[in-house]
């Protein structure tokens, strides 16, 4: 009887593990998808962002050079990894250009 009475306690001690574990795998993947949203959210306020900002600077090196070209320009990989070249060109001048890394 005592073997009997061990195995209920182990086998629900068993299940009371196997329901955390379930409960722990649930909110891993709900946590993954949570992040991926995220991620795909601050990835696209990023891209408006360095948009707006890329057309402002182009218009203000104009302004203050009197022509010229200016732009900013992301360098490839990971958008949020991403450095960013400065390429200018004061009027009569040749063109200059900066690369500036991303501070992660």
């Amino acid at each position: 009887i005592e073997a009997i009475d061990q195995y209920e306690e182990v086998h629900n001690r068993l299940d009371f593990l196997n329901s955390q574990r379930d409960d722990i795998l649930s909110a891993k993947n709900l946590l993954l998808e949570t992040i991926t949203e995220m991620n795909d959210e601050v990835k696209e306020r990023f891209k408006s962002t360095f948009e707006a900002i890329r057309e402002s600077f182009k218009v203000t090196f104009k302004q203050m050079f009197g022509g010229g070209q200016a732009d900013l320009i992301l360098t490839e990989g990971d958008l949020l990894t991403a450095g960013v070249e400065i390429s200018v060109q004061p009027p009569g001048k040749k063109i200059q250009s900066l690369n500036l890394m991303s501070g992660g």
